[in-house]
Formats: C-alpha cells, structure tokens, sequence
C-alpha cells in the first residue's frame, strides 16, 4: 500500500483487509480501504491494491493438519501444545461442538491432556440431574450440524464439577 501511496499524490493510504474466512455471512470476506482526495482516486487505488491481493491469493493458503497429524506433531513437542480448532470458533458463529480433536484425544489415551470445552446443553443438563461424582453415559457435540465431526459416546464419564462459571 505504501507504493501506491508514493506513486499518485491524490492518495492519502491504502490498507487491505483480510477478513475472516470462516465466517457464515459473504460480507466478512477481505477487502481494501483506501483514503485520496477524490472518491476516483480513492476508487483507482483501492481496485489496485486488490486486484494485486487477488493476484497473490495462492500465497495465503497454508496447508492445514488433520487431527491425526496435528496430534503426531504435538506429541513431538517437548512443551505443551494448544491445539485449536479454528473452523469451529464460536466468534465467528461457528457452534463450538466440533468433535474431530475430541475423538482423535480419546482414540490416544492422552494421560495430562486436556480438551477445551464443546458447547452441548443436552449433556450439561444430563450431568447436573446426575450430580457431582455421578458417571453418565452421553453423546456429546456436534448437534448442530454435520461439518464439525459426529457426536462421541462416552460411557461413564464423571461428573466433577457443576458451576455457573463464576470464580
């Protein structure tokens, strides 16, 4: 954007946008604003500065990891490791009940792991007629839709605590 801003004296800045792909509205796409001092020149650079992001588009794919891999290279760290399941965030109007990190977790018996959380009312509401220290049996996540993997069955998962989330 600086050399768009060198090259024409009307154009004040041009920034570019990247948006958030994995939004569910069109409108959260990418997009470049730019400031001139006339709506032309503004026009002008911003088409610009976009046509030359669309012309780079292949440079802002990264390969992404199956939970499978993601797991291999987090077991190779030597530290902890985060690993987050990006598409299924809450934010950006995702449901939160993603299953595929989950599953891969179990299927490994992982001893000192933890998983974040999934969004499922039905087994909150299961877990708190149970009681604290009771086991239940459930199907968890992926109620919402089918993008985010398939419910898990556990059988006998403890109940250890019921909170409103205050602390």
């Amino acid at each position: 954007n600086q050399q768009l801003v060198r090259e024409r004296s009307d154009v004040r800045d041009v920034t570019f946008f990247q948006g958030f792909p994995y939004s569910d509205v069109s409108f959260a796409g990418a997009s470049v604003t730019a400031v001139a001092e006339t709506a032309e020149a503004a026009q002008r650079a911003a088409r610009k500065a976009a046509e030359y992001a669309w012309s780079r588009r292949q440079d802002f794919l990264i390969p992404l990891n199956s939970a499978e891999q993601a797991m291999d290279l987090a077991l190779q760290a030597e530290y902890p490791v985060v690993i987050n399941e990006s598409s299924d965030n809450p934010g950006g109007g995702a449901p939160g009940d993603g299953t595929y990190l989950l599953r891969e977790m179990l299927r490994r018996n992982l001893p000192g792991s933890a998983y974040g959380y999934i969004y499922d009312p039905q087994v909150v509401r299961q877990a708190v007629a149970a009681g604290v220290g009771a086991c239940i049996d459930c199907l968890l996540g992926a109620r919402q839709d089918a993008f985010h993997g398939t419910p898990v069955e556990l059988k006998g998962a403890y109940v250890k605590t019921i909170s409103d989330g205050r602390y």
